[in-house]
């Protein structure tokens, strides 16, 4: 009787397994390629360029358009001297760039590269200006830290702008 429990036990646990298997692939074929592609693609063109760069420790090309209102952000930003620190290997200061796209930044931000190891290092300026983090802004003097989105590097611009009559 003992022997005939365990067989039934054992069947209905490798059944119950078996059966548990079958509608994890079941759901996950249905929607697992269109959604995992879907949510990991900024990350993956992204390293796809950083593996591209990284021998040189440089960071990768920004790829988008500026829009026009990032160009005018870029305009006053410029303005007010500022600069973005970053690190090359950073998927925040890349993230940012992109933001702003190509034209904006490249013809408006000078970028500090902070790492050691990174294409035309200023690591000595980050660690005298105490950057907290990557990347971070410095406008007027003043730190930010963080990826911004344009929606808050014009809020910061508002502020910064107001404070002299600008």
């Amino acid at each position: 009787t003992a022997t005939k429990a365990f067989t039934v036990s054992a069947t209905s646990t490798a059944l119950s397994t078996a059966f548990s298997a079958f509608i994890f692939y079941v759901t996950s074929s249905l929607a697992g390629p269109e959604v995992v592609q879907a949510s990991t693609a900024p990350l993956a063109q992204y390293l796809a360029m950083q593996e591209a760069t990284q021998e040189k420790n440089k960071a990768p090309e920004i790829t988008t358009t500026s829009s026009p209102r990032a160009m005018e952000l870029a305009k006053r930003l410029k303005a007010l001297d500022a600069r973005m620190y970053g690190a090359f290997w950073c998927s925040h200061c890349y993230n940012q760039k992109q933001e702003l796209g190509k034209e904006a930044f490249y013809n408006n931000i000078p970028y500090i590269e902070c790492d050691k190891e990174g294409e035309d290092s200023q690591y000595s300026l980050c660690r005298e200006k105490k950057v907290p983090g990557y990347p971070t802004w410095e406008i007027k003097g003043q730190l930010f830290p963080g990826e911004k989105t344009l929606d808050e590097l014009d809020g910061v611009l508002k502020k910064l702008e107001g404070s002299d009559g600008q």
